[in-house]
C-alpha cells in the first residue's frame, strides 16, 4: 500500500517540477520577444529621427 503512495507523490512532484520548468521557459521566451521588439523600435526611432520620449 505504501508503494502506491510513493508513486503518487513522485508523480505529483514530477508534475510540479515540469510545470515550473515550462513556466520558466515561457517567461524567458516572452522576455526575449520583448527585447527584440524594443530593439527594433529603437532602431526605427534612430532611422526616422523621432524623439525617444514620444
Amino acid at each position: 500500500m505504501e508503494i502506491i503512495l510513493y508513486i503518487a507523490m513522485g508523480a505529483a512532484i514530477g508534475a510540479v517540477v515540469g510545470w515550473l520548468l515550462a513556466k520558466s521557459k515561457t517567461v524567458s521566451a516572452i522576455q526575449a520577444e520583448k527585447d527584440g521588439a524594443q530593439f527594433k523600435f529603437a532602431e526605427l526611432e534612430r532611422i526616422c529621427g523621432l524623439p525617444s520620449h514620444i
